[in-house]
């Protein structure tokens, strides 16, 4: 399916007149779906706002033709930047069909917004999934037979079917008054409250736009932390390309504990750089996991120059959050990384460093530890 995917990677160079039938925004990250008659055949298509295609491959598929099949696939199109129609064996109406209606369509994302369902009224029609590029970046066709160049058979009875319908519950629920910022805040303060104690700040970190978001603070005399509030409400995009068990890994809060007073401005830099972290999964359309790293100034007055993100255990709390989210959410703590130890875990050969970091336990919080990459 290479010769598909090279053909949307350069969609600007496409000869064919289309006609856009719908466009919507991505809730969650800068994506864009559009609906496109191009000659006769209809097209629905998720693609970067900015054509990034090294961080979202243009993606996908076929949804209708609009005359008559021809009975062989047209490659001799594809090498004219033409998309051809979809040949008679793979279409379930072989005779064509009827433009689509502008008025009827809609967009369904799904619950990490780097995936989307096209439906006509309330009747899907077609998916691109978080896994597109496993497929060779298409998607579901509700009218393809088997498996084409341009989209697979969209089963009738599927999980693909139900997590569109869980999807648009899931995005009604914000719509409501009393939205699942609303019920999950309170859960998450009071489950930090009785592992940590009372808050001594609490942190917007929305800057009044959605999704709202939250940071809990407790500094004391020999310890600070920090617990996010709000960022496992949104699943995480890509983990369903890499994961079976996607659902129990796409919610994550993030916090972070460090065993030593610290002044104010490095309280509110490491508060500013927490927040900005929360955005990185849906802004650069990826997702944070345990053993990732990021790069981060905020502690670079003690030698610090990023974080590795890692699971609670061996001296880190293991925070239960599954009170408010029913796939289960975890808390990812960032720990200090020095130069040297960042470079390491950014190699290949990694895992030697990376155990040797979690072996560290709770020395792990400590601002004057040894860097082990001078051992």
């Amino acid at each position: 399916m290479n010769f598909f995917r090279n053909l949307f990677s350069s969609k600007p160079q496409v000869k064919t007149k289309s006609v856009l039938l719908y466009e919507e925004r991505s809730p969650t990250c800068p994506l864009v779906a559009s609906v496109e008659q191009i000659e006769d055949t209809i097209f629905f298509f998720l693609q970067h706002l900015e054509d990034k295609e090294k961080v979202f491959p243009f993606r996908g598929v076929w949804v209708r033709n609009l005359k008559a099949a021809p009975p062989k696939f047209n490659k001799r199109w594809l090498r004219q930047g033409r998309l051809p129609l979809l040949n008679a064996a793979q279409c379930k109406f072989p005779e064509g069909q009827a433009l689509l209606n502008q008025e009827d369509l809609r967009v369904v994302w799904n619950k990490s917004g780097d995936g989307a369902a096209l439906l006509e009224q309330d009747e899907i029609l077609a998916i691109i999934p978080t896994w597109s590029e496993n497929m060779g970046s298409i998607g579901y066709a509700r009218d393809c037979i088997g498996e084409s160049a341009f989209c697979w058979e969209l089963p009738l009875e599927s999980d693909i079917i139900d997590q569109v319908w869980e999807a648009e519950a899931y995005w009604e629920d914000w719509e409501q008054e009393f939205d699942p910022f609303f019920k999950a805040q309170p859960v998450l303060l009071d489950t930090y409250t009785e592992m940590f104690g009372d808050s001594t700040a609490y942190y917007a970190l929305d800057g009044e736009e959605w999704p709202p978001k939250g940071l809990y603070l407790l500094e004391g005399p020999q310890k600070v932390i920090f617990a996010t509030v709000g960022v496992s409400l949104l699943a995480m995009p890509t983990v369903g390309r890499y994961y079976e068990d996607y659902e129990l890994r796409s919610y994550i809060e993030l916090g972070l504990l460090l065993n030593a007073p610290l002044p104010e401005n490095i309280i509110g830099d490491l508060a500013s750089e927490i927040s900005g972290i929360t955005g990185v999964p849906w802004d650069w359309i990826t997702f944070l996991d345990d053993g990732h790293t990021i790069n981060s100034s905020a502690l670079k007055s003690y030698g610090f120059s990023g974080f590795v993100f890692m699971k609670g255990g061996n001296g880190l709390p293991e925070v239960p959050l599954s009170d408010h989210q029913e796939t289960g959410a975890q808390l990812l703590w960032l720990v200090p990384l020095y130069p040297g130890e960042l470079r390491e875990l950014k190699k290949k050969d990694r895992q030697p460093m990376l155990e040797a970091i979690r072996n560290l336990g709770v020395e792990r919080t400590s601002l004057d530890r040894a860097d082990l990459s001078k051992g």
